[in-house]
């Protein structure tokens, strides 16, 4: 009998140690840190990870306090804990930061302490079980941060699940769309939609989602109070782990203020602000449609220019704002007398196109697709070759375009090609005519004119090259040439003919438009060796009507330099008289078109006198030009003009046929 309860004790005490083992494996595998103390916190026992905070083995915790491990303030705290959970009579949960002994490195403990009472109810000890939550805590951390940055974020939020039904929207959806939070879950999103979106949009939604890919595009939404707005939207699959589609995330931005902001863009890149008719751009497009419709289906289009003759005087005269007014008024005129199936655009200042389709004449128009042209290209130079022939006719005109137009504008289009490197060439040339004191027959000054004999054009009229010259900017290095020329040879005559010979220079409106204006002439002037008064600037009522504050001041810094002046065509303008009393001129040119009749036609002798006698009240020098008779010049003698210029005494002629005397 004993030897049986002998081996049951054997048995059992075998199994107690077996368990007593797996216990304590089981505490040494746990990443917590698990520890028992007695009611004086005394510790009776520990695992390995525990060890690894106070850097010692269990054998050597056993039986010590937090005392023996650590300093006094964190051994009170720790055993201020374990008193609270044994009065308490139950577990607290304690969070604690706290630096590991064994290597140096901080964790942030979640603490329970757990009372521990014997059979009969008695406190027994405290176990402490600590689990390191530093990386759950950095999670909640960014959590909470990332949570703060949506709810603040002016973006909109939204998430759903997979039916899709909103589990979640930030403040800036309830901001947005007007629907708050409560409103919005549950439903779907496509509850803000204002059935505006095609049907196209949401399908590649969808297929783009449904393959696991994010989606962005525009939609077109309605606000709870019935306002429409425009999302552009950013939608994106939310997986899990196992890579399987759990949510969609929704990021959306209001951009309604934006695409008005580039609608009105776009209007303004192709409609004219002043009278809302569609501008350069936007005209030469619907040609180009007009002009594919004739393709396809027959039919005439037809180009018309229209062009506000003088427009610059009304502005000039009237202000802007009135000129405003007479180009919006022209704009609806226009546009009131064509069909709706015709465009009228403007194409800039007061020039304005009209576009007719479907006509069967080509009578009906000034240029006409594809009788005239076949491209918008064509058609518009042709329609703009028959507005310089109208312009030509004497204006208040209209013209269509013929085969002879056609000739015209090619050579003009051959023209602007030749004239580029004609002064690099030697092509051009100065050429002077004599201005003659009447009063001795002397050549007292001279005017200097450009001339352009072209090898493969021939010899050119100023009339055709200058005005190209205007427009394509090169006038200004030709004006440049001229004085450069005019210059060095008035140097030459003045030593040669006479100290005070003068020349005079024509100034274009483009030049004076130059910032380098005053600078070229300075250094033209300073080169030639020649005092400013050797210099006379010609200048036309064109170059005053510009921007009156800079006519001004150029003008005064060319007077105080002491460069003459003369107003070139006198009385062919529209306000000369007020330019005479408000510029300072040392002279004026009659114009040839009066000189001309004044043997035959007493009006023009009376107008000469009346314009003789009022230089002279302005103590101006007279100069008429286009004498070709010796009538014409002795009633300029008897009516005491100074100058004359004209056939009757001389061509241009190159400088070299310059002399003190010319013969009639």
């Amino acid at each position: 009998y004993l030897s049986r309860h002998n081996r049951k004790l054997y048995v059992l005490s075998n199994e107690l140690q077996a368990e007593s083992r797996f216990r304590r494996l089981l505490m040494d595998t746990l990443p917590d840190l698990v520890w028992i103390k007695d009611p004086d916190g005394l510790y009776l026992g520990s695992n390995e990870r525990f060890g690894q905070f106070f850097g010692a083995p269990e054998h050597d915790i056993v039986g010590k306090s937090d005392f023996d491990f650590v300093d006094a303030p964190l051994a009170e705290h720790f055993r201020k804990y374990d008193q609270r959970a044994a009065e308490k009579g139950s577990s607290i949960t304690v969070e604690e930061l706290v630096r590991f002994a064994s290597d140096g490195h901080q964790e942030l403990l979640e603490t329970v302490k757990t009372p521990v009472f014997g059979d009969s109810g008695e406190l027994i000890g405290v176990l402490g079980i600590g689990r390191d939550i530093t990386e759950r805590r950095r999670v909640e951390e960014q959590i909470r941060y990332l949570s703060q940055a949506v709810e603040q974020s002016p973006v909109l939020v939204v998430i759903t699940d997979t039916e899709p039904k909103i589990q979640y929207v930030n403040r800036a959806f309830e901001v947005t769309s007007g629907y708050s939070e409560d409103e919005a879950l549950g439903q779907n999103p496509n509850f803000l939609s204002a059935g505006e979106t095609p049907a196209t949009t949401y399908e590649e939604l969808w297929s783009a989602l449904r393959d696991g890919k994010s989606w962005e595009g525009e939609l077109r939404n309605r606000k709870k109070n019935g306002e429409l707005y425009w999302e552009s939207a950013h939608i994106a699959p939310i997986v899990d782990a196992s890579g399987e589609t759990t949510h969609y995330l929704g990021i959306k931005v209001d951009v309604t203020e934006q695409k008005q902001q580039s609608e009105k863009i776009l209007y303004q890149a192709r409609f004219d602000q002043l009278t809302e008719l569609p501008n350069r751009l936007a005209s030469l497009e619907r040609l180009a449609q007009m002009i594919a419709h004739d393709r396809r289906r027959g039919g005439l289009t037809a180009v018309l220019f229209v062009d506000l003759d003088d427009f610059k005087k009304v502005n000039d005269t009237l202000g802007h704002g009135t000129g405003d007014k007479l180009l919006n008024k022209t704009a609806g005129r226009l546009r009131d007398s064509l069909r709706t199936e015709d465009t009228v655009g403007r194409l800039g200042g007061d020039e304005f196109i009209v576009l007719l389709g479907g006509l069967e004449l080509t009578s009906d128009a000034i240029a006409v697709h594809p009788d005239d042209g076949n491209s918008v290209g064509d058609l518009l130079r042709k329609a703009d070759a028959a507005m310089y022939q109208a312009k030509n006719k004497g204006r208040a005109d209209y013209s269509l375009f013929t085969s002879q137009l056609n000739v015209e504008l090619q050579r003009r289009v051959t023209l602007e090609q030749q004239m580029i490197g004609a002064l690099k060439r030697g092509e051009v040339a100065v050429f002077y005519q004599p201005q003659i004191d009447l009063r001795n027959g002397r050549t007292v000054s001279v005017e200097a004119l450009l001339r352009w004999d072209s090898p493969k054009l021939g010899s050119i009229s100023p009339v055709d090259f200058i005005p190209i010259a205007e427009r394509n900017g090169m006038i200004d290095a030709l004006g440049l040439f001229v004085l450069e020329e005019a210059l060095q040879w008035v140097s030459r005559w003045r030593r040669e003919i006479d100290p005070d010979f003068r020349v005079a220079v024509n100034l274009s409106p483009r030049q004076f438009r130059s910032r380098t204006l005053l600078e070229d002439i300075d250094g033209a002037i300073q080169r030639a060796g020649v005092p400013p008064q050797a210099l006379e600037l010609e200048i036309t009522e064109g170059v005053l009507m510009l921007e009156h504050a800079r006519v001004d001041e150029t003008l005064g810094h060319l007077v105080e330099r002491g460069i003459s002046l003369s107003l070139d065509d006198f009385g062919t303008g529209y306000s000369s008289l007020s330019y005479l009393r408000n510029y300072p001129f040392d002279s004026l040119k009659i114009d040839r078109s009066f000189t001309s009749d004044i043997t035959d036609d007493p009006a023009d002798r009376e107008l000469v006198v009346a314009i003789i006698t009022m230089a002279r009240s302005l103590e101006l020098r007279i100069i008429a030009e286009g004498v070709e008779t010796s009538e014409q010049e002795t009633i300029l003698k008897q009516f005491d003009c100074d100058l004359g210029q004209g056939y009757l005494y001389s061509r241009p002629v190159p400088p070299e046929h310059i002399g003190p005397e010319i013969s009639s």
